[in-house]
């Protein structure tokens, strides 16, 4: 079998992932979605290319209504089982995990071409944004994608490495306000759950790979060498949303990440 030709058949004329260095924060159901769709449009395969998926979570039997891994995965860490599946089924990738907090691992993530947040965790995200931010201009390229709400709506955004000119993350969502593309009166909630087990927020099984597949394509324009605009979102429920249009996100001189005020 020719495991090049069935790995590249299905992409459009012109470049891949295939080369390229990405690390993959956060293997939970948006992030195991998106690191098989990475992989399947060349991430980890070519000269030099390696995926990293890093992780510190386990699978437990309530992800699995939502997660790519399955219940023989109960009990292992997402991002090892994750890599052990993508390498079993695409023969001959470079895919990796790290069972480790992101932001103590900041050197050698900001070694790669491109960071792909899919935590979906308010604070790791802010975090990552400020020091990413920070490092310019010699950060990597970076990715966030996110849910809103219950999953009304998925949303993206990337970041260059190099300061040119756009908003960060921070100046997209300034702290305690609400999100543009949902109503005021959609809701947000998270529902408690069983003894043991954090409250979660509860969407439909379509939303994270919605959101993957978002950030997916974003993924595949900037190997291409241009990302344009920079924020795009999905609606996924249309009764808890707005319509709002795709556009790069304005830099604010408040902003505690980018802004000139601080």
């Amino acid at each position: 079998m020719d495991v090049e030709y069935a790995r590249t058949r299905n992409l459009a004329s012109g470049p891949t992932l295939a080369g390229r260095t990405i690390a993959l924060i956060g293997c939970g159901t948006i992030g195991s979605h998106l690191a098989r769709f990475l992989v399947q449009s060349g991430a980890g395969a070519g000269n030099g290319g390696r995926l990293l998926i890093v992780d510190t979570d386990v699978l437990s039997a309530g992800n699995l209504g939502r997660h790519w891994l399955t219940a023989q995965h109960i009990g292992a860490s997402k991002a090892k089982a994750c890599a052990k599946e993508l390498k079993a089924q695409f023969i001959g990738v470079s895919v990796h995990a790290l069972v480790d907090d992101a932001m103590t691992r900041l050197e050698t993530l900001t070694g790669y071409d491109l960071v792909i947040d899919a935590t979906g965790e308010e604070a790791v995200s802010r975090a990552l944004n400020a020091e990413l931010v920070a490092r310019r201009p010699s950060a990597p390229d970076s990715l966030f994608v996110w849910l809103v709400g219950h999953g009304a709506a998925a949303q993206a955004l990337f970041l260059p490495g190099v300061d040119d000119g756009k908003g960060c993350l921070a100046c997209h969502r300034p702290h305690g306000t609400w999100p543009s593309i949902l109503h005021e009166d959609a809701i947000t909630d998270q529902l408690p759950v069983a003894c043991g087990e954090a409250a979660f927020t509860p969407y439909g099984v379509a939303a994270p790979v919605i959101a993957a597949g978002l950030a997916c394509r974003m993924a595949m324009e900037w190997t291409r060498g241009r990302v344009y605009p920079s924020l795009r979102s999905i609606r996924v429920d249309l009764a808890s949303t707005n319509e709002i249009r795709d556009e790069d996100v304005l830099p604010r001189s408040d902003c505690p990440a980018c802004g000139k005020e601080h």
